[in-house]
């Protein structure tokens, strides 16, 4: 079977304009890239696709990639081991991939480097592992070395600028939201000497890379004035940021759609583009927003909201937030286990005639935990609350003595 030589594909995209936002990121090793052929039949016909008579089982794909492999072939070693770490179309096999890892690094694939620092076992050769990758032109391993030195450091100002050249959106982003750097001594810029990006086009560049976060910090940028077409040309953004998954960007275009002003008025749309991604918009905002839109806070929170959602919600007189902020204090869920705190929330919600505020704060009350015991009060709250339709309430009034 001839294999045709592979062309390194790993180049950077030429400089566009993208958007900002830090989203959390590490380490990790790649997650699976829905642009990547599923199975490795898919995967040996996308790198060989003037392969003579290709094999045509997993099994048959899964012996030809590592032959191409050991042939010298670095990415059909990258990409055989993705297949095998993903499950894809072969059974996991940790360790036959890392292996392949190993060798695809050593011939200098830059994306096997970075894949194998993510890899517990090659912890001590991390930093050596990174430091392959970004030579060997791989955006996201410069990124991720940059996040591992010290934030704001030139160092990891320059493995942002490299992870960004290489056509890492987020790396972009992420060079977007460091402040200038200071400038150093140094003879005059030549003339014709391409200024360094600005934040705004670094985001640009970063949304047009694929990045959604950073297509949502473009559209902030836009919807903030700086160009005549703002409010138009942040929705096109939103609508990109949403299209690859940004949730932010998804709800920025919902409400952009609600309020109309440079772009059509779609309520319908907006609605089912806002609701369920309120709380990406920060808490205060998502309240803001909830009252606006929604027809208040309880359209947007309950049990799965984050705490700073509810923080805001219960601050804005949301009485059953304050209920649910009171659970996990006394649990220790999300916040700080705080026994009194727990309490002044259960009695918040119980002044409101939340009757489920009364129950909890009658349980504290009864066990003395985080306040003083009184066994007395308790039994009234759990009266109150039993009258109030709380099913806790009457199953602890029940337990009173007579």
């Amino acid at each position: 079977m001839r294999l045709p030589s592979f062309p390194l594909a790993l180049a950077g995209l030429p400089l566009a304009l993208a958007g900002l936002l830090l989203a959390p990121a590490g380490l990790a090793a790649p997650a699976a890239n829905p642009l990547v052929p599923s199975g490795p039949c898919a995967r040996f016909r996308a790198l060989f696709p003037g392969a003579d008579a290709p094999p045509a089982t997993a099994s048959a794909c899964d012996a030809a990639l590592h032959e191409a492999c050991r042939a010298g072939q670095r990415r059909a070693c990258t990409s055989l081991a993705a297949a095998l770490l993903e499950g894809d179309g072969l059974p996991v096999d940790a360790r036959r991939a890392e292996v392949l890892l190993d060798d695809g690094c050593q011939q200098g694939d830059g994306e096997a480097c970075h894949r194998l620092a993510g890899r517990e076992a090659f912890a001590p050769r991390r930093a050596a592992l990174l430091d392959e990758g970004c030579a060997a032109a791989h955006g996201p391993a410069c990124l991720a070395q940059a996040l591992a030195a010290a934030p704001g450091t030139p160092l990891a100002r320059a493995k942002l600028e490299r992870a960004c050249d290489l056509g890492d959106g987020e790396g972009c982003r992420r060079l977007a939201a460091l402040p200038p750097a200071a400038p150093a001594p140094a003879p005059p810029r030549p003339q014709g000497r391409p200024r360094p990006p600005t934040r705004g086009a670094l985001l640009e560049r970063g949304c047009a890379l694929g990045d959604g976060p950073s297509c949502t910090a473009a559209g902030v940028l836009q919807a903030s004035g700086i160009d005549a077409r703002g409010p138009e040309l942040a929705s096109t953004r939103f609508e990109r940021a949403c299209a690859l998954g940004d949730d932010e960007g998804c709800a920025r275009l919902g409400l952009a759609l609600l309020r109309g002003g440079g772009i059509p008025r779609d309520e319908r749309r907006g609605l089912a583009l806002l609701q369920p991604r309120c709380e990406a918009l920060g808490a205060g905002p998502c309240i803001d927003a909830a009252r606006a839109w929604l027809g208040g806070p309880e359209a947007v929170v309950g049990p799965g909201s984050g705490p700073a959602l509810l923080e805001a919600a219960c601050g804005e007189g949301h009485l059953p937030s304050c209920l649910e902020l009171g659970r996990r204090a006394q649990a220790g869920q999300g916040v700080p286990a705080d026994g009194a705190r727990a309490a002044a929330l259960y009695g918040r919600a119980c002044d409101g005639e939340v009757a489920d505020g009364c129950a909890a704060l009658g349980v504290l009350l009864r066990h003395g935990a985080g306040v003083p015991a009184d066994p007395a009060r308790a039994a009234a709250l759990f009266r109150r609350a039993c009258q109030g339709g709380s099913a806790e309430g009457c199953r602890e009034a029940e337990l009173l003595p007579e």
